[in-house]
């Protein structure tokens, strides 16, 4: 704080910080003054719990879910292995004692149909090979036709970003579609813990030392890879043409 403080009328005192002037003091419930300011009122009687939800993640608009069962959560963490390459390998964390999984194949193909048909041929070019290079980066591949077991099928479609500097286009699925009474993907596997960071605690360690550094990892989560037992689990619908009006 800078030592700097004008004193003004009916008790207000204007105070000269890093951030601004501040001011300072209390305004009668009752006063004409023509000036409007913003103004916070704390009730001191309260408890200090108040202030505590106050700070509380749910009003930062995070709310945590780890609904996942602590036995579940640690049998799952068995399944996970690590690839030649090194990166991670997983199942689906399908919730126990869940009944089939739905294919919603017919939902997968209207929406493709309707994607198709609104979408400009130039955007499908370019959604059609981001596609084309995620089967060359090993993210997808060409599901097995005479495959017999459980699988589901997801809608699809590219959000476009005119303002990213790397991935203007990106496909973006939809794991709580489904038929009518019938059960999505998203319905089928456990929601399990909030990984994410608490965003108060990164912003007061940021502060800590002078120099922060960032980083990120380019398409972190299509580092996962699916173990070959659920490989054909997840599927969607595209057509080999993006000049083709429908699919065949």
């Amino acid at each position: 704080m800078q030592h700097k403080t004008i004193p003004g009328a009916n008790g207000l005192v204007a105070f000269a910080s890093k951030v601004g002037w501040l001011i300072f003091g209390t305004i009668g419930v009752n006063s004409k003054a023509e000036e409007q300011v913003l103004t916070a009122t704390i009730d001191a009687q309260k408890p200090m719990m108040d202030f505590k939800e106050f700070w509380s993640l749910e009003h930062m608009g995070i709310t945590l879910q780890e609904k996942a069962e602590p036995a579940f959560l640690e049998a799952y963490q068995e399944t996970i292995q690590r690839a030649e390459d090194g990166r991670y390998m997983g199942l689906f964390p399908i919730k126990i004692g869940h009944r089939r999984i739905e294919s919603n194949r017919n939902i997968a193909m209207i929406l493709l149909q309707g994607l198709l048909g609104k979408t400009q041929l130039e955007d499908k070019l370019k959604y059609h090979e981001i596609l084309q290079q995620c089967i060359r980066d090993g993210f997808i591949e060409e599901a097995d036709l005479e495959f017999t077991g459980n699988c589901t099928y997801l809608p699809h479609r590219p959000v476009i970003k005119v303002g990213a500097e790397t991935t203007k286009i990106r496909p973006v699925f939809d794991g709580s579609a489904h038929m009518k009474d019938r059960p999505s993907i998203n319905d089928a596997l456990e929601i399990g813990p909030n990984l994410s960071p608490e965003v108060l605690a990164v912003l007061l360690r940021l502060r800590q030392n002078r120099i922060a550094w960032t980083a990120d990892i380019t398409q972190a989560f299509l580092q996962v890879e699916i173990r070959p037992e659920h490989g054909q689990l997840i599927r969607f619908i595209w057509i080999d043409d993006p000049r083709k009006a429908q699919p065949d």
